[in-house]
């Protein structure tokens, strides 16, 4: 017998069948995703209260649950180069929050064009919160191939301690502590803060 290879479905991330009737595409983008030069489209989507990303790279289609969302969206803020060892850039996307800030994830694409989401070295997903109240302050800066992630509370004598550090992606989709990287400030004023936002070239709030 033989098999016409057309008919046999490129899933090296597992059978991915086509939105459902009962979803909603909320989001968006085409991005280079693996560093080829050629757009892959990412889209966020909602089933009742359930989120997922869906990816499709080079006709290689995975998707990615998203849990904890809650009252939040998965809003698509673009790509940046957040490790050295994954090839091409990160997707960054909203993945839930709080009152007063969101959470934002990490996605990449490995060597056989599936999804992941990058973990902490503890083994949980690796998330920056990013916003402000009167008192505190948080966000995420990323640049040549490191994530830092910073942060600012109100002091007893109403001026601000501030605090940052950084981390390196040294095993694949793994962002550890970057040795030495912590800093500390504190006796700030409201205008020395760093705005509490994303600072990722190729993705924004």
């Amino acid at each position: 017998i033989t098999i016409d290879p057309v008919l046999i479905p490129l899933a090296p991330c597992g059978v991915v069948g086509p939105v459902a009737a009962s979803a909603t595409v909320y989001d968006a983008l085409d991005i280079d995703l693996d560093g080829d030069g050629d757009l892959d489209r990412v889209s966020s989507i909602i089933d009742g209260a359930d989120w997922r990303l869906r990816f499709d790279v080079d006709g290689v289609i995975s998707e990615i649950d998203v849990p904890g969302v809650g009252a939040h969206a998965v809003n698509l803020l673009g790509t940046s180069d957040v490790g050295a060892v994954t090839p091409g850039d990160a997707l960054l996307a909203t993945v839930g929050g709080g009152a007063s800030f969101v959470n934002v994830g990490f996605f990449g694409i490995d060597d056989t064009g599936c999804a992941f989401q990058f973990q902490a070295s503890g083994g949980d997903a690796f998330i920056a919160p990013v916003g402000a109240t009167v008192g505190n302050g948080s966000g995420v800066f990323c640049g040549g191939g490191i994530v830092g992630l910073f942060g600012w509370e109100l002091d007893v004598d109403d001026t601000y301690f501030a605090w940052s550090a950084g981390y390196e992606e040294v095993v694949p989709g793994v962002l550890s502590y970057l040795s030495a990287s912590d800093d500390f400030a504190e006796g700030l004023e409201l205008d020395e803060l760093t705005p509490a936002d994303v600072d990722c070239p190729g993705a924004s709030l």
